[in-house]
């Protein structure tokens, strides 16, 4: 059954028209990320769908592919390499303060320099590292073997890339994702407490995979 299931699904580079659909997934994946894109679910789905279309940063369309089943969006993944963490943070926080009033930008900026208070000392990734930003799957399209999918789909393109590990950032209470990491072959790296949030920094190295 589960085989059937796979054969189904489609995965395929983004576009900017996908905005619309992936950015409420994206939205679910987010944990600390939440307050720095508005303060309320309906200013920060706005907000995504700005930064999907957008290049160079976290979000973009270009780092980002989507899982299909019968041309309807069940998943989406975002990956890019650990050494373009830093550039992509920069154009994140740029794009974000041209977008808002004075009000919101000073909220913005706020809520930044907090956040990176917080992270000074969690390594979010490696220069060495292919790393995962974003893997989320629609609730109607669970325990599909979706996730799975994205998830080998990353590795295959990191190999392709030359990379050696895969690294992700789990919320600490997503138990069904921790549980589906560990599952294969990732390893628990680094903890941090953000905003009341834990974070869980994982690694796998892919190397012989």
């Amino acid at each position: 059954m589960t085989n059937n299931k796979n054969r189904r699904i489609k995965i395929r580079e983004a576009v900017p028209n996908d905005a619309e659909e992936t950015a409420p997934l994206i939205l679910n994946a987010f944990d600390t990320e939440r307050e720095l894109l508005g303060k309320n679910h309906e200013e920060r789905i706005k907000t995504l769908k700005k930064l999907f279309k957008k290049t160079k940063n976290r979000v973009t369309y270009q780092d980002t592919y989507i899982a299909e089943i019968n041309n309807e969006t069940a998943g989406v993944l975002i990956s890019f390499q650990g050494d373009k963490l830093s550039q992509k943070n920069r154009y994140t926080f740029l794009h974000l303060i041209l977008t808002k009033n004075p009000i919101q930008l000073i909220r913005t900026i706020y809520i930044y320099l907090k956040q990176i208070s917080q992270m000074a000392s969690f390594e979010e990734t490696k220069k060495d590292e292919m790393y995962i930003a974003c893997l989320s799957v629609h609730p109607k399209h669970r325990r599909k073997g979706i996730a799975e999918k994205l998830l080998k789909h990353h590795e295959k393109t990191a190999k392709q890339k030359g990379y050696k590990k895969s690294s992700l950032c789990v919320h600490g209470k997503n138990h069904p994702a921790i549980n589906l990491y560990h599952k294969k072959g990732y390893k628990e790296k680094n903890k941090i407490q953000a905003d009341g949030i834990k974070i869980i920094k994982m690694t796998k190295n892919i190397k012989n995979q």
